[in-house]
């Protein structure tokens, strides 16, 4: 279990009660990765939904016959979520890897979806959330797509 206060730090959080906050920390524990550290990779079970504590974390995608040309998305950081699909699918869409020492709240997806059916308010601002983030790493794909086909012209 997480304390509450750590959860209050972040935007993620806003708006939830006290009773929300409190069912997220049951089901939260704080995680550390060193440098370098895989968090997640792409096509493993996706089974842990995750908030940047501290540190820098890089997402990208593994292209290619075999998968080993890597395209990074996004650099994120403190207060930025990872991890998304383990509330929405069952696999993994991308590897996150640490760039610097990181924190992070760690949630358990199965967990949280199971608070999803107790609390359907909880579960619509906690994907309207995750469809923002979705929302915003599909547009820096896009100008990633797009700046590679302009430049292969």
């Amino acid at each position: 279990m997480i304390p509450l206060k750590t959860l209050c730090c972040y935007s993620f959080f806003d708006g939830l009660s006290p009773e929300q906050l409190q069912g997220i920390a049951a089901i939260s524990d704080e995680i550390t990765f060193e440098a370098g550290e895989m968090i997640l990779r792409e096509g493993e079970l996706a089974d842990t939904l995750y908030v940047v504590i501290s540190g820098q974390v890089d997402i990208f995608i593994g292209v290619g016959p075999d998968g080993r040309r890597r395209i990074d998305i996004a650099r994120i950081g403190e207060g930025d979520i990872l991890g998304w699909s383990a509330v929405v699918t069952e696999s993994r869409t991308a590897s996150a890897q640490a760039v610097t020492p990181t924190r992070l709240v760690a949630t358990d997806g199965m967990a949280l979806k199971a608070l999803f059916d107790l609390d359907r308010d909880l579960a619509f601002k906690i994907t309207w959330r995750i469809a923002d983030v979705l929302s915003d790493r599909l547009s820096l794909m896009t100008r990633l797509f797009t700046q590679s086909f302009e430049t292969a012209r």
